[in-house]
């Protein structure tokens, strides 16, 4: 009898050690499945962020606007604008593998190992709230139980990997979202181990309709559908040429200096309409034909922060005609998609015409008739909308379901340490890798 119990109970033993290994896959199932589900947020794999917040080093709160680039499985940019005793600073943090590189005020700063090592598991900690990764084998998960965070119910689970930082994730009982990560973290200013916990909430599916709503009352533009159209058809300073652009930009690397020097010159006139050419000819294999690219666009942009407000403008006026869907809006777009002066607004207005495609079940004919468009942005736009050419690399996608954490807060050993707010997010197919090259 005492070897039958002994045999039960090893049994139950066994049982239960396997219900509590399953615990932590359900709770994280449950987790992906409040954040949108795994079909969409698996495609989460390039994302773009703007947020402003404030950091608490020193007395003051210092106040800062950041725009962070992230894609797996391990690439990573934030560049983050500021004021330190009333000086405008720019640091940008770059992860890309295993380099780490860090510039401010242009300056790339030179990094120790342990310095890189804080921010790398920094980042680490970051990356694991995209949660479907931790569907992959690299990853042990084991359940800490239940536990009180501030009035809510949170259910833990610890995530190791190698030598990589254990890291502490704490999910709300009731929703299913990610509330908490926790891990041991460097604080590269003391050069001291403490704890960091980072902690998430107001999950919103993205939207911007009351962004670009403010924009455009800002800048006195109606919001009726068909303001917007013409407004996008005013857009235009003159038709352009597409080949003829194309054929100055072939000649800024042409072996005659002279031809070069004339091509430049011709390509400054054009102005603004040359920019989204120039701006895929800086990135050539020809050194010359980039360099003087560069050199075209520089005389050519505006002041930086007027010309991301005027991105803004325009982005506001295709996001809302998008969601109108006014009769003429494909057309509109179409027109306008070679004016646009920067890779953002192209990108808008490439998404906007996917969101428009369909007309009563069936392809838009105004899109239709676009893929024999002499242009061949025009043409190449349309195939992407209709679904017959893959979306080029940049391509903004569209996850209705997927949620986000808005805003967020850093605490270090219990002080607080930042706090943030998005304002926009935009999930991208790829982006390009030249972003987190080192310079």
């Amino acid at each position: 009898m005492r070897a039958g119990l002994a045999g039960s109970a090893g049994a139950l033993v066994i049982l239960l050690s396997a219900v509590s290994a399953d615990a932590p896959r359900d709770l994280l199932d449950k987790a992906i499945q409040a954040r949108g589900g795994e079909k969409q947020l698996a495609q989460v794999k390039a994302v773009q962020v703007k947020v402003n917040g404030k950091i608490y080093r020193d007395k003051d709160p210092i106040p800062f606007v950041a725009t962070i680039l992230s894609q797996l499985p391990d690439q990573y940019k934030h560049v983050m604008d500021y004021q330190r005793e009333g000086e405008p600073l720019t640091q940008i943090q770059v992860y890309s593998g295993k380099e780490v590189w860090l510039r401010v005020r242009g300056e790339l700063q030179v990094l120790n190992a342990q310095l890189t090592d804080a921010l790398q598991r920094g980042r680490y900690a970051e990356r694991l709230t995209q949660l479907t990764v931790l569907k992959e084998k690299a990853y042990e998960l084991t359940a800490l139980g239940d536990s009180k965070l501030d009035d809510r119910d949170v259910a833990g689970i610890l995530v190791t990997s190698g030598k990589k930082t254990p890291v502490k994730l704490f999910f709300d009982k009731k929703t299913g979202l990610l509330a908490k990560t926790e891990h041991r973290q460097l604080d590269p200013q003391t050069s001291e181990e403490v704890t960091q916990e980072t902690y998430y909430s107001d999950y919103q599916i993205p939207d911007t309709t009351a962004a670009d709503q403010a924009v455009l009352k800002q800048a006195q533009i109606n919001p009726d559908g068909s303001a917007l159209i013409e407004r996008l058809r005013k857009l235009k300073s003159g038709e352009i040429d597409p080949d003829k652009i194309r054929t100055l930009i072939r000649q800024l690397g042409d072996d005659s200096f002279e031809a070069r020097e004339k091509a430049t010159q011709a390509l400054i006139a054009i102005g603004e309409p040359a920019a989204p050419f120039l701006q895929q000819a800086a990135k050539s294999t020809d050194l010359e034909i980039a360099r003087r690219a560069e050199r075209c666009l520089a005389a050519i942009r505006k002041d930086p922060a007027q010309r991301q407000s005027e991105d803004g403008v325009w982005i506001a006026v295709i996001r809302t005609l998008a969601r109108k869907r006014p009769d003429g809006a494909i057309d509109a777009l179409l027109s306008f998609l070679p004016h646009a002066a920067s890779p953002r607004v192209e990108r808008e207005a490439r998404f906007a015409l996917g969101l428009l495609a369909q007309s009563n079940g069936e392809p838009d004919p105004v899109l239709v008739k676009a893929l024999e468009d002499r242009d061949p942005r025009r043409r190449q736009a349309a195939a992407e909308a209709l679904g017959r050419s893959p979306a080029a690399p940049g391509s903004r996608l569209g996850l209705p379901e997927v949620k986000y954490p808005m805003k967020g807060a850093t605490f270090r050993d219990g002080r607080k340490f930042m706090d943030w707010e998005v304002l926009e997010v935009v999930f991208l197919n790829k982006i390009d890798d030249k972003e987190f090259t080192k310079p």
